[in-house]
């Protein structure tokens, strides 16, 4: 074939044939579109609900770090015989407050 042809061909041709594909894929995006707007809008979500739950979330999780990370204190890191030290001394302390009474 003549390239001037093929070229007449593709554009009779072809060319219509992928622009209606195309219009086509168009019109179902904007389907899908409509449609995932229907589905929000049916399943009751709410930007409110999500910031809410988003702040409780972020809340809950600042807690539990900081009561998790407390207790690894407590149990790893704590000079026990210094805090029994100083509760003996307020001890003794107490009981001869109350001798002298």
């Amino acid at each position: 074939m003549k390239p001037e042809t093929e070229l007449n061909h593709l554009i009779q041709h072809i060319l219509p044939a992928l622009q209606k594909d195309i219009v086509n894929k168009e019109e179902q995006l904007a389907a899908i579109d409509m449609n995932t707007e229907e589905l929000v809008q049916q399943s009751g979500y709410s930007n409110f609900k999500f910031w809410i739950y988003i702040i409780a979330f972020g809340g809950l999780t600042a807690f539990i770090y900081l009561f998790y990370s407390s207790a690894i204190y407590s149990a790893f890191y704590r000079d026990l015989n210094a805090e029994m030290a100083v509760s003996q001394a307020a001890n003794d302390f107490s009981i001869r407050s109350l001798t002298r009474c």
